[in-house]
């Protein structure tokens, strides 16, 4: 009893409390961990976080920032929906891919902080704003790194080469520039300059990756 209060207590300080308390009650937690599928996802968040724990200060803050919205709220919201989508998740089991999600988000942050073109290349993103569809691809072809936004019949609206500094990917191209910054290596944050848009071009946006073909 006693080793597991203590295996407890470490995996709230390891998660900046994210995994005991807040919207989980302790007997909540505590009846969640008897499922082995959820304590297997708890310790595989433990880890990542310890690595997440190593990066730069600017990234870790941020993603520490996401790690406590995740826990007040963004956890159980979403559990709760996939409990919705499929009758047959027990609690545990929802909560245990919720936070396999998280860990991957988490991985997927750390990847981002030592951003390469070689681990954007060949990248595909969309976004989607009232309707109008955007599709970003980034390649890299040498030494070239090239990001092209095309519309959903397949013309190109902007093209750019681009060079990579730290997280963001800044692009320099006829009508202006912009910059694609990367949080995690799913959903980049994309910024065009006042010269883009008056030239007509708005590629501005949160982009989501393409997981299933359109």
């Amino acid at each position: 009893m006693i080793l597991v209060k203590k295996f407890l207590s470490a995996l709230a300080v390891l998660f900046l409390i994210s995994s005991s308390a807040l919207a989980l009650s302790d007997s909540d937690y505590k009846e969640l961990m008897k499922d082995s599928s959820f304590a297997d996802s708890e310790k595989e968040l433990a880890e990542v976080w310890t690595e997440a724990k190593k990066l730069p200060a600017k990234f870790f803050e941020h993603l520490q920032k996401e790690q406590r919205e995740w826990v007040s709220h963004g956890r159980d919201e979403r559990a709760e929906s996939l409990m919705k989508a499929d009758k047959t998740l027990s609690r545990a089991q929802a909560y245990a891919q919720e936070t396999g999600s998280r860990v991957e988000a988490i991985n997927s942050a750390i990847d981002a902080a030592s951003l390469t073109p070689e681990k954007l290349s060949d990248g595909f993103f969309i976004f989607n704003d009232n309707g109008k569809y955007i599709e970003l691809s980034i390649t890299l072809e040498g030494e070239n790194l090239t990001a092209t936004f095309s519309d959903n019949n397949g013309n190109t609206i902007w093209k750019a080469d681009g060079k990579v500094s730290e997280n963001v990917l800044t692009l320099s191209g006829e009508k202006g520039s912009a910059s694609i910054t990367f949080w995690n290596m799913s959903y980049p944050l994309v910024a065009g300059d006042k010269s883009l848009k008056s030239n007509g071009v708005n590629v501005d946006g949160q982009y989501h990756e393409r997981v299933t073909a359109f």
